[in-house]
Order: structure tokens, then C-alpha cells, then sequence
């Protein structure tokens, strides 16, 4: 139930998508009107281009990322008359083969042929895209010529939502998931063969092939993100849901963990995946870190995190690990006997200190506390100091 209720949400935010994709690819005006017109006869010798290819219009599909591609036209003079060709403007690479270096146009002899060539470099840029290169020539019914390549460029892994999960605030009295779609546009038989987290006893993660029903929805959204009717380009498509739980008990506190996956993709075999957010349980922690970036080492410094421990009048908290030079003590404040609307418990202080003397240094780690409560056994709090 819970996949189908995750694509379900997946096909709405990815029908959004699609609807929107279309503002992102370039105006009409970017692509200019060609010139090119039907051919009339005239009296007396004159030059008359001729494009092997009638239409000038070409559609590379869908492309990688970090790709290049390139299509060629050839130019020829079928008139009887010298022509001259030029450069016009451009919103790609193009190339008139001959061209001497520095010159901006070029004669052609009758019977004269010339490519011209359009290249695109997809780079990191994902969307439709389209472009085009102009000629101009002494060719009086054809003296602007439009080429124009178009296409639109997927990654070729897809994260759906996204490579960055999070799982806001969680208690640690239940198990939680959450659960992802990752495929490839373009590779029939896409497999994990690594999955690498430092904590796997902390976060669990489960890959799931996607059915043939999955498989067609996501074919669906490619058609309409690429606004393509060629339904051949998207039979490639495989993939894997990916769930991710994090187990009851868990300790408490920010967790930010990394997932690397190992793909037998030829163009991206590495992806990384950020799974992050917060544990909460019936003890909480104000502020949830200890942040000190000006400390001076000769003086040193100390700050204080109140905890208060629902439920019971008398827990036992320790340090369990401190990252060097840093001290830290735990004392009971005082206690809630509680009544209908709050239930009884016990305050305390976590002092943390940098010891007078203390070396320059930079300390990003953590704290853990440890816990008698059944519910709660760690507490783990963040570390950012800075010595000076």
C-alpha cells in the first residue's frame, strides 16, 4: 500500500513538473524565422543554394548530461553565379567547414558544396533545450537560412523526489521509512550492486526492483517531461525503490547520514544519497548543540544544555564520549511531580567546558550521553567549537 500511495504522489508532483518544463525552453524569438522560401524561376545567371536536407530542424531526443553531439548540413552553389555565405548570428557552436581563420564569409564556386555543422555541448544542464545558427548568402530567394538542433537533456540516473531525504522530527518509540524511486532513462537492465552507509545499524536501507506498472508510469512522465511522442525512446527505462527505516530506540538528537550506491551504469556508476533529520523522545534537550566559535584558549569557555526527562524522577545520565579537550559534567536540577496535563519528571544541566590552557583547534564531533530510560538509552548532541 505504501507504494502505490508513494507513486501516486510521485505522478502528481511529476505531472507538475511536465506542465511546468515547457516555460524553461527557449521563446520563439530566440530561434528566428529562416528565410528560406520556395523557389521562384529568374531570368539570367545568379547563385541558388541548395540544403541536402530539407528540413532544417533537427531533433537530437533525449540526451545525457556531459555530452556532446553534433549534426551537419551540406551547403551547395546549384546556380550558375559565384556565392558569398556569412556567418550570422548564433546561440550555438557552428562550423562552416573552409572558413579560413579570422574571415567571416566565404565564396563558393558553382557546384560548390560546404557542411556546416552544429554542435551542442550538454554540460550539467538538464531540460529541453533548442538552438540555432544562421547563414546569410547572395542567393536572392534564400538569403537567411536557419539551422536549428533541439532536444532535451535527462541525467542519466533520475532521484525521485530527490537524492536528499528527510525525515524532519521523529520519535524513537516506533519505526519510521520513507521510501525513493531511482532509475535510468536509458538503460534497460539498471542494477545496484553496492549500497555503503557508515550506521547501518541506524539506518537500514532496502532496495525494491520497480514492477512493470511502476515502470510504465515512469515512462509516462519522460514522454510528457521531454514532450515526445516517440514512445521506442523510453523502453529503456529500469530501476529500484529504495526504502530507507530508521528502528525504534534509536538515539535521541540531529542524525545526517550519506548512502553511497555502486551502479553498473557506464556513465554514472557512483551516486550519492543525504538522509537527514531529528530523533525525539521523552527526553528532550534545549538548545539540541553546543556551538562555541570564539573561544579563547588562554581563558577558556563553558556552555550549558538543559535536559528534562519525562516520565521519571530519577534517571541516570552519564558521559559516555567527549571529544578532546573538551570536559563535561551532568547535575540534577530538581524534579515535576507532574499533574493531568503534564506528566512527572526530572531537569538537569549538561555543563560543557574548554579547560583554561586549552591548544588552538577545531572540534566538529559529538557528545553522547548515556541514559538508564528504556525508551531513550543514548542522547546525541552535536559539537561545533572553535579555539583560537
Amino acid at each position: 500500500m505504501t507504494r502505490w500511495l508513494l507513486f501516486a504522489a510521485l505522478i502528481v508532483v511529476l505531472t507538475v513538473a511536465a506542465s511546468v518544463a515547457p516555460l524553461f525552453m527557449p521563446s520563439k524569438v530566440d530561434v528566428p524565422e529562416t528565410r528560406y522560401r520556395a523557389d521562384v524561376k529568374l531570368d539570367g545567371p545568379r547563385p541558388k543554394l541548395d540544403v541536402n536536407e530539407k528540413n532544417l530542424v533537427h531533433d537530437f531526443g533525449v540526451m545525457p548530461l556531459q555530452t556532446k553531439a553534433s549534426h551537419t548540413w551540406t551547403v551547395k552553389n546549384v546556380g550558375d553565379k559565384d556565392m558569398v555565405i556569412r556567418k550570422g548570428d548564433s546561440s550555438c557552436s557552428c562550423t562552416i567547414a573552409n572558413l579560413p581563420e579570422g574571415k567571416t564569409e566565404l565564396t563558393m564556386k558553382p557546384g560548390d558544396e560546404i557542411p556546416i555543422k552544429l554542435e551542442w555541448d550538454t554540460r550539467d544542464s538538464a531540460g529541453p533545450f533548442s538552438k540555432y545558427a544562421s547563414i546569410l548568402t547572395t542567393d536572392p530567394l534564400h538569403d537567411k537560412v536557419d539551422f536549428v538542433i533541439k532536444g532535451t537533456v535527462r541525467p542519466a540516473i533520475v532521484v525521485l523526489p530527490e537524492s536528499t531525504i528527510s525525515f524532519d522530527s521523529i520519535s524513537n518509540d516506533e519505526d519510521h521509512s520513507q521510501r525513493v524511486v531511482i532509475y535510468s532513462p536509458d538503460k534497460s537492465d539498471l542494477e545496484i550492486t553496492e549500497i555503503r552507509n557508515a550506521r547501518s545499524d541506524f539506518l537500514k536501507v532496502k532496495k525494491i526492483p520497480l514492477t512493470k506498472q511502476d515502470l510504465e508510469s515512469l515512462a509516462g512522465y519522460e514522454k510528457a517531461s521531454t514532450q515526445s511522442d516517440d514512445v521506442k525512446r523510453f523502453k529503456g527505462i529500469s530501476g529500484y525503490q529504495l526504502e530507507f527505516t530508521i528502528p525504534k530506540g534509536m538515539p535521541i538528537g540531529p542524525f545526517r547520514e550519506e548512502i553511497f550506491l555502486t551502479l553498473n551504469h557506464p556513465k554514472h556508476g557512483k551516486q550519492r544519497l543525504t538522509v537527514y533529520g531529528e530523533i525525539s523522545g521523552p527526553i528532550s534537550l534545549s538548545p539540541e548543540s553546543i556551538r562555541m566559535t570564539q573561544v579563547s584558549g588562554t581563558r577558556g569557555a563553558s556552555e550549558v544544555i538543559s535536559i528534562y526527562v519525562r516520565g521519571i524522577t530519577d534517571a541516570h545520565i552519564t558521559v559516555k564520549s567527549i571529544p578532546h579537550p573538551l570536559v563535561a559534567t551532568v547535575t540534577k536540577v530538581g524534579e515535576s511531580a507532574g499533574n493531568e496535563k503534564t506528566p512527572k519528571g526530572s531537569r538537569y544541566k549538561l555543563t560543557v567546558s574548554v579547560p583554561a590552557g586549552s591548544k588552538a583547534a577545531t572540534i566538529k564531533q559529538r557528545i553522547i550521553l548515556e541514559t538508564d530510560h528504556p525508551e531513550a538509552p543514548e542522547l546525541i548532541i552535536p559539537v561545533h567549537v572553535i579555539i583560537r
